[in-house]
């Protein structure tokens, strides 16, 4: 007889379950019962059903498992691809989890932080901040914020902002969930804020500076303005005087003393011609003083025609060959700007004479429709310019002097001076 093929099923719960059923039918020796057709057929219907039964029940645990394990994935990807990180820490403050980006952000692998300190990855300067925050957690159970700086794997600062929870594990333990952002550009942008923001202030306290000082420059200009006009003034009267009093006391004192020769002695009359003499010195210098002051010809004929005759007076005096060059003043009178010329040549002249000791000096001045230019050359020994304009010494007076007569009238002086290239006056001015 051939062997019975032992049998197998799929289903070890409903073969179980046949097994009790066959064991509840069977007698008291173990030899099962006989069973009547109808009997057989119920008990194998049942049988099919829970059969059916079990394999439905099956397929949705499979179903159940593999959603299982798409959301168990889904989580991770979740966890790991978020754009913030992540921690879970122990009560010890031991990292428990580290999602990748949280690994990414401070440039490590995500094994490094596994059971590592998380304070091992905050700047020493700021594990106070961390202290407090943790603290905060446990004490209240509400979540809790802050921002400190962590430390990447190069030892570079990051800033971050922990945004930290307390929940209980399946065991009961408390385990912190704390949330990463990087906040670095934010900090940054805040920084470049607080700077731009000093900056205005101290554009605006140097605007406001600026002001002040120009308005200081202003009552300066004009102060300087008063008294140069009070000085032209009172020069003008000295002069006039000088000339008008002065030369003609002096013209009538002569005359008298030449009547009063023909009625003296022979031994007096070499007295007589001496004082005569001293009378004509006084009267020439009489004369000299009251030009140097303010030449009546300068308002009665204009500025060329008085400079030609101060340049040969002093050219006669020093023996220094001065040559004039001006163009554009035919029928030009300004007030203001031929006296500034005028005495800005005779301070030039003046500095020759005392420190340059010059043979030639050349003279151009060009009045165009806007502006007027002027160049005064010498070729003397030249000087410093800056070192001569920082001493405080009274001779120095008159280049500063210079500067501010042209300034008043909205010009540019400009000294070059070396030693062989003697010194070269620009002077540029404005007219309006």
């Amino acid at each position: 007889m051939p062997k019975k093929k032992k049998q197998t099923t799929h289903f070890p719960k409903l073969r179980q379950k046949a097994e009790d059923v066959l064991k509840a039918l069977s007698d008291n020796n173990g030899y099962p019962v006989r069973f009547s057709p109808d009997d057989m057929k119920t008990l194998i219907h049942d049988f099919q059903i829970h059969r059916i039964e079990l394999e439905m029940q099956n397929d949705k645990l499979k179903r159940s498992q593999k959603e299982l394990d798409t959301s168990r994935t889904r989580y991770f990807d979740f966890f790991n691809m978020a754009p913030v990180g992540f921690f879970s820490v122990d009560e010890q403050k031991l990292i428990l989890e580290c999602n990748l980006t949280a690994a990414t952000l401070l440039e490590r692998p995500q094994s490094a932080f596994i059971k590592q300190p998380i304070t091992q990855f905050i700047l020493k300067e700021d594990q106070d901040i961390y202290y407090l925050h943790s603290k905060q957690v446990f004490e209240t159970k509400m979540p809790q914020e802050c921002d400190l700086r962590m430390l990447k794997n190069d030892g570079s600062a990051l800033w971050v902002h922990l945004a930290t929870i307390a929940v209980c594990d399946a065991g009961g333990a408390t385990v912190y969930r704390i949330v990463m952002s990087n906040i670095t550009e934010r900090i940054l942008a805040e920084e470049m804020l607080i700077e731009q923001k000093k900056l205005q202030r101290e554009i605006t306290e140097l605007r406001k500076n600026e002001e002040i000082k120009q308005k200081s420059e202003n009552r300066f200009q004009d102060l300087t303005s008063r008294l140069i006009e009070a000085r032209e003034n009172e020069c003008k009267r000295i002069s006039m005087e000088l000339h008008d009093v002065m030369g003609q006391s002096l013209t009538a004192v002569g005359f008298n003393l030449n009547l009063l020769q023909e009625d003296l002695p022979d031994s007096a009359r070499g007295k007589m011609e001496d004082t005569l003499s001293l009378v004509d010195y006084l009267s020439d210098q009489v004369q000299i003083l009251s030009f140097d002051l303010r030449p009546r010809m300068l308002d009665e004929l204009g500025l060329i025609p008085t400079l030609r005759l101060f340049l040969n007076k002093f050219s006669k005096r020093t023996g220094i060959k001065i040559i004039l060059n001006a163009t554009g003043f035919y029928e030009y009178r300004n007030e203001n700007l031929e006296i500034t010329i005028f005495r800005i040549v005779q301070e030039a002249l003046n500095n020759v004479l005392k420190h340059a000791k010059a043979k030639n000096i050349v003279i151009s001045l060009k009045r165009k429709k806007t502006q007027f230019a002027g160049v005064i050359h010498d070729d003397g020994k030249g000087f410093d310019l800056n070192k001569t304009l920082m001493k405080t010494e009274t001779k120095h007076i008159g280049l500063i002097y210079m500067k501010e007569r042209i300034a008043m009238l909205g010009g540019t002086l400009d000294i070059k001076s070396g030693k062989t290239l003697g010194t070269i006056i620009n002077i540029k001015i404005p007219i309006i």
